[in-house]
């Protein structure tokens, strides 16, 4: 069976002296058929409304809620911090002390998914 291209996606990313990453915008590509179709789902921050959302919060708490992506109609992905003490194995080895959130969307309220991203100190 033949694999194709469906969706490509570059996010738009910056970190403060905070240490929080800000999420400033994405940019898009659909194709159906290997062809490109669209940009839905492309956004950035200063246009239509969109601003800029939190991607990794610099001083992490368990309980914390917080957007991702602020683009009404497009992007309104948020995250709550379920844990600062998760493992993670992955092919490249194990890791500890990984930052697990729940995350979904306020275009389909909560109908998100579970996952961990390593938390980097300094």
């Amino acid at each position: 069976m033949a694999r194709s291209l469906k969706w490509r996606s570059i996010s738009l990313r910056s970190a403060k002296k905070t240490q929080d990453v800000f999420y400033f915008g994405e940019e898009v590509d659909n194709y159906q058929g290997g062809q490109l179709i669209n940009h839905s789902g492309a956004w950035l921050a200063g246009q239509n409304g969109a601003r800029a959302g939190l991607i990794m919060p610099g001083q992490p708490k368990v309980g914390m809620r917080y957007y991702q992506e602020i683009a009404p109609g497009v992007a309104m992905d948020r995250a709550e911090i379920l844990s600062l003490d998760d493992r993670l194995l992955t092919p490249a080895g194990t890791f500890s002390k990984c930052l697990k959130t729940q995350e979904g969307t306020a275009l389909n309220p909560w109908k998100g998914n579970s996952r961990s991203m390593l938390l980097e100190s300094g």
